[in-house]
């Protein structure tokens, strides 16, 4: 069985809501998503999510274009 990717958002990322919301709904079979509290490694002051397991920040300028950067093999 194939394990889940786990992307995590800083809960001082409001604009990432939609995003966490969109995550859980249509793709909570192939992603975990977490809300945690403030973790240092994030950039530009909390306001970009961060996959910890792949150890890179995800930057997009909205929701479609960072699902579509989160889902990419």
């Amino acid at each position: 069985m194939k394990s889940k990717r786990v992307v995590q958002f800083c809960h001082n990322n409001k604009p990432g809501q939609e995003a966490v919301d969109l995550l859980q709904r249509e793709y909570g079979g192939q992603i975990e998503v977490r809300v945690m509290d403030c973790f240092r490694r994030c950039l530009e002051c909390r306001k970009r999510p961060f996959c910890r397991m792949q150890l890179r920040t995800i930057e997009a300028e909205d929701t479609a274009e960072l699902i579509e950067k989160i889902m990419a093999p």
